[in-house]
């Protein structure tokens, strides 16, 4: 077992795991190569790409996770959103949903229009088969189950 998974299980481990969160930015010499030909999006969207970016940090520095390269709001476009990844600014919804009436437009959301990401994990794994891979997810609760 990956010594990460170890101790998110609460398992002893030899020593302390290291990941650091956006370890695959910016600063890293090939994600600015594939930047310069490449939209975020684009990358994101090609698993091979996206393998590369995810791969790099742990290869370099011998991180013991690997962090599938993503967005959080990816899933919003199998559901019919329009949105983009602008630079220095972040997610862009070109029609954001404010109102009731803004829902009627979005549709169920189906997973495998996001066979890109699950072949990401694929190749990963194949990539790097002793180190974990992470993914990750957001959620916003609605004001209502939030405590008073």
């Amino acid at each position: 077992m990956h010594i990460l998974v170890k101790a998110c299980l609460g398992e002893e481990t030899e020593r302390t795991p290291v990941w650091f969160m956006r370890q695959a930015g910016r600063y890293l010499p090939g994600y600015r190569e594939l930047r310069r030909e490449h939209s975020v999006l684009e990358i994101i969207r090609n698993p091979y790409l996206a393998v590369k970016v995810a791969s790099e940090p742990v290869l370099r520095f011998g991180f013991d996770g690997a962090i599938l390269f993503s967005d959080i709001i990816l899933p919003l476009t199998t559901m019919g959103v329009e949105l983009e990844l602008e630079e220095g600014v972040g997610p862009v919804i070109r029609e954001p949903i404010r109102t009731p009436d803004n829902v009627d437009h979005i549709s169920p959301g189906r997973a495998q229009d996001l066979g890109f990401v699950y072949k990401q994990i694929e190749l990963l794994r194949e990539a790097l088969p002793n180190v974990a891979v992470i993914g990750f997810a957001g959620c916003t609760l609605h004001p209502s189950l939030l405590p008073d």
